[in-house]
């Protein structure tokens, strides 16, 4: 099923919804230092985790919960 039907979160830095490999792949997602709905990735780690399951499972949605900000600190 190639992950059809499967949501994953990914609780990191955000996501980069425009990269390439993640394209149509990412739902609406949560900022939890922020507290909106601004998931956008300023450091890259948590694209890069949510492009290797786009790779794994290409029809699985991405669901960001940003928990990390800029400078790496939690929500």
């Amino acid at each position: 099923s190639e992950g059809r039907g499967i949501r994953v979160a990914v609780i990191d830095t955000g996501v980069d919804a425009k990269h390439p490999s993640l394209k149509g792949k990412v739902g609406n997602g949560w900022n939890l230092v922020s507290k909106n709905d601004n998931v956008t990735d300023f450091h890259g780690h948590g694209t890069h985790v949510s492009s290797i399951i786009a790779a794994v499972a290409p029809k699985a949605t991405i669901i960001p919960v940003k928990y990390y900000s800029e400078h790496l600190s939690g929500g």
